[in-house]
C-alpha cells in the first residue's frame, strides 16, 4: 500500500498539484492506491481539441452511453460519477500544457478549468441534491507541466480558479 506523503488522499487543500516531475504520475500510475480511490491518467497531448478531451474522459471515467459529449453533459456527469463507488479521486494529466491547446481552443481550455474548479468544489463539499445526497470526497489533480512552461500555466490557472494550486518539483 502506498504511503500518501504528498496529501492527495487528504480531505483538504490544495486540491490542484503542478510538477515538472513526470514521474510523480507514472509512480502513482504503478503503486496499489487505496481500493476506495480512483485514480485516472490522462495525456494532455491527445487532448489538444475537445474531441480528444471529451474521449479521454469518456473513456477514463467510464461515462454511461447516454451522456453527449459536450461541455453540458461533461460537467453534470463529472458532477455525478455515482457509477463510480470510490471514496477518493485523482486525475492526473501529462503534458497539462498542450490540455486544449490547439488551435482556436482557448475559450474551451477556459471553460474546462472552470468546471473543472466547480466539480472540486461540488466534491469537497458534498452535495444534497434532492434524495440523493453525497458525503464530502476529495479530488485532486494532479498536471505535469514542463518547468519552463509552469509560470505561466500557473498564472493563467489562476484567473480561472480561485481553488489553491500547490507547486510540487
Amino acid at each position: 500500500m502506498y504511503k500518501d506523503d504528498r496529501g492527495f488522499l487528504q480531505d483538504s487543500a490544495p486540491y490542484i498539484h503542478i510538477t515538472a516531475n513526470d514521474a510523480i504520475l507514472k509512480e502513482w500510475q504503478r503503486i496499489d492506491v487505496k481500493e476506495d480511490t480512483y485514480l485516472t491518467v490522462l495525456d494532455g497531448k491527445a487532448m489538444r481539441y475537445s474531441r480528444g478531451l471529451f474521449n479521454e474522459f469518456y473513456k477514463a471515467y467510464q461515462f454511461p452511453d447516454y451522456i453527449i459529449k459536450d461541455w453540458t453533459y461533461f460537467d453534470e456527469a463529472m458532477n455525478e460519477l455515482d457509477w463510480i463507488h470510490a471514496k477518493h479521486f485523482i486525475l492526473g494529466i501529462h503534458d497539462a500544457d498542450q490540455l486544449l491547446g490547439g488551435f482556436g481552443m482557448k475559450w474551451y481550455r477556459n471553460q474546462f478549468w472552470e468546471i473543472m474548479s466547480g466539480i472540486i468544489t461540488e466534491w469537497v463539499n458534498g452535495r444534497n441534491y434532492d434524495d440523493f445526497p453525497t458525503p464530502p470526497t476529495p479530488f485532486h489533480i494532479i498536471l505535469s507541466v514542463p518547468h519552463e512552461k509552469q509560470e505561466k500555466f500557473v498564472r493563467n490557472l489562476k484567473k480561472l480558479s480561485k481553488l489553491e494550486i500547490e507547486i510540487i518539483n
